[in-house]
């Protein structure tokens, strides 16, 4: 019972601020479709190619490579809750990293304990999913080295980026969309899928804007909040006028 209340308020909540999170997505998809020259961005691909082959074949020969990589997909998921949670204060308690190639059958399975977050729980939940992890203290780094070691960076940048979307993938679509995951089972599909989205659009346009050195300007970030405000202004008018109609 709990859990289904924590569901439908997560569900309200969403509702709430569906038009505001519509806007800034239209936004942040406006801002990674311009300007997009691939030219500049070769050893972020070549990396993110890389790894995605790499990945691939490992996972097709089940050798000592796919053991290794399924270590990490596993550390990375645990690592973004356990991140996440102390980021809002919370104390991590355990952690504890299970390989599903070379320990297979099992009844131990990978987890993180953590008491007294102060965020909400969803968001540590729901981490691995749109949290690139390895990939995040590259960004800061990029700017601070000299122009040979940053297209080192930008490799292991899209290597890294590339790792993260490939291990999402391959959970998400081997455990039927996620649902078998219990971290999306229960914060919600719906709520999930959204959050999940929304935030991996945001990372994606941090990601292009440190390669471009070109941040969203200021007034594309206004335009997402007036767009917001005007869709909310229209949905209470709109709700007005239901209101009329069945009074009358």
């Amino acid at each position: 019972m709990k859990q289904l209340l924590g569901k439908l308020i997560r569900l309200l909540i969403l509702l709430v601020l569906a038009p505001l999170i519509c806007s800034c997505s239209l936004e942040a998809l406006s801002f990674l479709s311009s300007n997009l020259d691939l030219l500049s961005l070769d050893w972020f691909a070549i990396g993110f190619v890389v790894c995605v082959l790499v990945y691939a074949g490992a996972s097709y020969t089940r050798g000592r490579i796919c053991s290794d990589f399924q270590f990490l997909r596993t550390l990375r998921h645990e690592l973004a809750h356990a991140v996440t949670a102390m980021l809002t204060g919370g104390r991590i308690d355990r952690m504890e990293i299970v390989n599903p190639v070379e320990r297979p059958g099992e009844i131990a399975v990978s987890a993180v304990e953590y008491a007294s977050p102060v965020g909400p729980v969803s968001l540590i939940s729901l981490a691995p999913y749109y949290l690139p992890l390895f990939t995040i203290p590259l960004l800061p780094l990029r700017f601070f080295v000299i122009s040979w070691v940053r297209e080192v960076i930008d490799f292991l940048i899209g290597f890294t980026l590339g790792f993260h979307y490939v291990s999402f993938m391959d959970e998400f679509l081997g455990q039927r969309f996620g649902l078998g995951q219990t971290d999306i089972r229960k914060t919600g599909a719906i709520f999930s899928y959204v959050i999940i989205g929304f935030f991996n659009l945001l990372s994606l346009a941090t990601v292009k804007a440190v390669l471009h050195n070109d941040w969203p300007a200021r007034d594309q970030l206004t335009r997402a909040l007036v767009r917001g405000w005007e869709w909310y202004v229209l949905i209470l008018q709109e709700l007005r006028r239901y209101a009329a109609r069945l009074q009358t």
